[in-house]
């Protein structure tokens, strides 16, 4: 006797999740089938995307042993410089 007024008290708020529950099932349904279908299509992206960024990184390190070679190349042409100075000032000539 005592449940059947928590039956008519709950009966509603059990309806209401029943409802809520259908309608959260039909959009998981949805959205499954809408990931499926993205993840096809990002999977070759994907793929392109690791293959650039391979890519960029060897470029990367190409530009950057080109840089180190030309500051390598400037600081032997000063060093050289130098050299001539010095002899110059010490009563060297060119010729020397």
């Amino acid at each position: 006797m005592g449940f059947t007024r928590d039956v008519s008290e709950l009966r509603p708020k059990l309806v209401q999740l029943e409802n809520t529950h259908a309608r959260l099932r039909e959009a998981l349904t949805n959205n499954k089938e809408l990931v499926g279908n993205l993840s096809q299509e990002v999977e070759p992206i994907q793929d392109l995307e690791a293959k650039m960024r391979a890519h960029y990184e060897v470029m990367q390190d190409l530009q950057l042993e080109d840089e180190k070679q030309r500051l390598a190349a400037e600081e032997e042409a000063d060093t050289g410089r130098k050299k001539r100075v010095q002899r110059k000032k010490m009563g060297f000539g060119e010729s020397d």
